[in-house]
């Protein structure tokens, strides 16, 4: 199993920095932590994320699931 991820920091200056959280939400409700992304500037991150150890199929991916992130996010 594995996770593809693209992420686009926007309307932001070329120095701009961020740390964006990477969650997945279980099949049992429960979220867990992936990681981070880091952006900066005017920046899209793409990357493959192998998820290892997983005995189901997660929910969803979420990013901010915590609130977080300083921003407006929107989901496609």
């Amino acid at each position: 199993m594995v996770l593809k991820i693209k992420l686009t920091q926007s309307d932001v200056s070329n120095e701009f920095a961020m740390l964006v959280p990477l969650y997945l939400e279980l099949s049992n409700g429960k979220v867990a932590r992936l990681g981070s992304a880091r952006l900066i500037g005017n920046h899209t991150f793409e990357q493959t994320i192998p998820l290892k150890g997983l005995k189901e199929k997660p929910k969803r991916a979420v990013i901010a699931y915590y609130d977080d992130v300083l921003g407006s996010i929107e989901s496609r």
